[in-house]
């Protein structure tokens, strides 16, 4: 589940020892703003009763999910799609 506190980074921030002393690290997600929460939840529970389905969509990336199970095994795929006509650069999963 997600939860709204995670969308902004007051609540994400670690301290990090270094050496004598301390530092403030942000840990904040990046990319998810917080107006898409909601649609993403409702997107979950779909997911939770289908097979497979987008998560995620914008204008430039989908992010699919499929998932299935035989017996006591699952199998989980993420996919992520460029809906933009240009490459993604620099992108990490």
């Amino acid at each position: 589940e997600f939860d709204d506190a995670d969308a902004d980074g007051d609540e994400n921030n670690v301290a990090a020892e270094d050496g004598n002393s301390s530092a403030i690290v942000s840990t904040a997600p990046t990319g998810i703003p917080k107006e898409v929460i909601p649609a993403m939840r409702k997107a979950f529970s779909n997911l939770c009763t289908s097979p497979s389905g987008v998560l995620f969509e914008n204008a430039f990336l989908q992010v699919g999910v499929k998932h299935e199970y035989v017996g006591a095994q699952g199998r989980i795929s993420v996919f992520f799609g460029n809906l933009s006509p240009s490459p993604l650069l620099r992108f990490r999963a």
